[in-house]
């Protein structure tokens, strides 16, 4: 079972951190404008302002970590594969004996 446990821990320590980012960048937007729609929707059913409280963080986290989610799939994950392209084709070139083009071996014109 710790095999089990290390792989479950590592999948899900791994995906929070990849959406970690995501969900640092769009939370400043996403909780104040859905935030009060949340909390008179609540006040509508639930007289506890406790509770109010706690039920609209619960689903502004959750709200915050679907779109963190669809922006990673549309926007970082697209971009990190490009990035992934361009280190292979370096790492490429540079075991094949081949300089990678940088600034640093790059000459400019006299």
């Amino acid at each position: 079972m710790p095999k089990y446990d290390a792989r479950m821990r590592q999948m899900l320590s791994s995906g929070l951190s990849r959406l970690s980012c995501s969900v640092c960048l769009i939370h400043w937007w996403i909780w104040p404008a859905s935030n009060e729609a949340i909390v008179r929707g609540l006040q509508r059913l639930v007289s506890n302002p406790i509770a109010v409280f706690l039920i609209s963080m619960l689903i502004g986290t959750a709200l915050s970590f679907v779109i963190a989610g669809a922006m990673f799939v549309l926007v970082e994950h697209p971009f990190l594969l490009l990035r992934d392209r361009g280190l292979r084709s370096t790492f490429r070139a540079t075991v094949h004996g081949e300089m990678p083009a940088t600034s640093s071996t790059l000459s400019l014109p006299s």
